[in-house]
């Protein structure tokens, strides 16, 4: 069976092959080197405080599902079981404190939005 091409007896071919691995290879070390020195930098992490509020919530300003959806708990601070943080359990409690007020005050909020006076 004869491969189709544009002439060159495949050479062409053959380049644009070697092209495309040489350009995937130039991409894929410029890319690690960019991200290896993000992650120098600490570019790439977010504080416990705020991985505990949900970035939804401290990085957007507020949550990316409705709210419905948001009494699920199974991701919160309440499967907190050591110390991968670095936070100790009264700082973990603090922030627990700070969420449940912040809640109070969204929910609060909603019921004014829904319920104008």
């Amino acid at each position: 069976m004869a491969l189709a091409t544009t002439g060159g007896n495949g050479r062409l071919l053959a380049a644009q092959i070697v092209y495309s691995i040489w350009l995937g290879g130039w991409v894929l070390t410029n890319m690690f080197i960019f991200f290896y020195v993000l992650k120098l930098l600490g570019f790439f992490r977010v504080t416990a405080a705020d991985k505990a509020a949900g970035l939804d919530s401290s990085h957007h300003g507020g949550s990316a599902y409705p709210v419905a959806l948001d009494d699920d708990t199974s991701h919160k601070l309440s499967s907190y079981t050591g110390n991968q943080s670095g936070y100790n359990k009264g700082e973990v409690d603090k922030i627990r404190s700070e969420l449940a007020a912040l809640r109070q005050e969204q929910d609060c909020w909603q019921c004014r939005q829904m319920h104008p006076c």
